[in-house]
């Protein structure tokens, strides 16, 4: 006879949370993974440091500091194509790119027409694209940002977040989505963009299955084909995807608090709750991506490595 133990109740994994030391009290707002699996995180300078940027070579463990002199990093993409190729933005200080892994850095905003770049994103192919909170439009660079295009089309609104699709869901192939002061755009590589939400401040965009997930002010589900619907009246800055035989997604709110969600949920289901007397937002939620047990959280508190526990690991 075969027994099979199910993972509910008190066999239910858990959430179990350490905090890099290298890090913690840091406030932490942008994170990314090069092709070559080294970690990097945008900060915050709040003590007059020149620091901006951290790496870890060994899967967050250990911290470096890298120099860069601004306020606060608003975006931060590594090249798919090149591992040591990162691309920072400062917003008022600027967009930066890095050769060597975040060695040096390079100033690459001067022919770009925008005053303060709030996201960045990075095709597989390796052209980077740019939009801003201040000015309208979204902006494309062929050349690693030496020179920049403005993309016919793009919406004329505040742009908060870019994401990459390479599995668009309700077209073929790839597209870019844009999060805006009025909803989610979508681009696809015959040069059209189509506003498939018209409403709604979004910051940050997914793809799980053929939904696309938009949050911001609220968090919309846009399955392909359906009629878009509000999932929950919650204000969200962040969400990933952690795969696995179960994909679901994880997103992080402005008081600090962590869900989830999986297509088929009717709501939101918390993860973490911020029952800290501490003011914290969570900037930033990622997931390893060679590891769908693992979550990297980002908040003006530090890094949070959250990594999933099965009842047979607990000691």
């Amino acid at each position: 006879m075969l027994t099979v133990w199910l993972e509910r109740g008190p066999f239910a994994p858990t959430l179990g949370w350490e905090t890099p030391a290298g890090l913690a009290g840091t406030e932490v707002t942008a994170l990314d993974w090069g092709a070559d699996g080294v970690m990097y995180a945008g900060l915050t300078n709040k003590r007059g440091s020149d620091m901006l940027m951290a790496r870890s070579d060994d899967g967050g463990q250990h911290w470096r500091s890298l120099r860069l002199t601004g306020t606060f990093v608003a975006s931060l993409r590594a090249d798919p194509t090149e591992p040591r190729r990162l691309y920072v933005s400062l917003l008022q200080d600027g967009v930066y790119r890095s050769a060597d892994a975040g060695e040096h850095w390079e100033r690459i905003d001067q022919q770009l027409p925008l005053k303060m770049v709030d996201a960045l994103v990075v095709a597989p192919a390796g052209a980077l694209y740019a939009g801003a909170a201040k000015d309208g439009g979204v902006y494309t660079s062929a050349d690693h940002g030496d020179t920049w295009s403005h993309m016919s089309g793009s919406p004329d609104d505040a742009v908060f977040g870019l994401r990459w699709l390479k599995a668009c869901p309700g077209v073929a192939g790839e597209c870019l989505l844009a999060g805006t002061e009025h909803g989610v755009w979508r681009w696809t590589s015959n040069g059209s963009w189509i506003h498939i939400l018209d409403h709604g401040l979004v910051f940050d965009t997914i793809q799980l299955d053929d939904h696309i997930v938009a949050v911001g002010e609220a968090v919309f589900d846009l399955p392909a084909g359906s009629t878009v619907r509000e999932i929950a009246r919650e204000q969200m800055t962040t969400i990933d995807m952690i795969t696995g035989s179960k994909p679901y997604l994880v997103l992080g709110g402005l008081k600090g608090n962590l869900w989830q969600w999986r297509p088929g949920d009717t709501q939101l289901q918390s993860l973490m709750e911020n029952t800290s007397c501490q003011t914290t937002t969570i900037n930033i939620v990622r997931a390893a991506p060679d590891n769908g047990e693992q979550i990297w959280v980002g908040d003006n508190n530090g890094l949070h490595h959250g990594k999933w526990r099965h009842w047979y690991e607990l000691h």
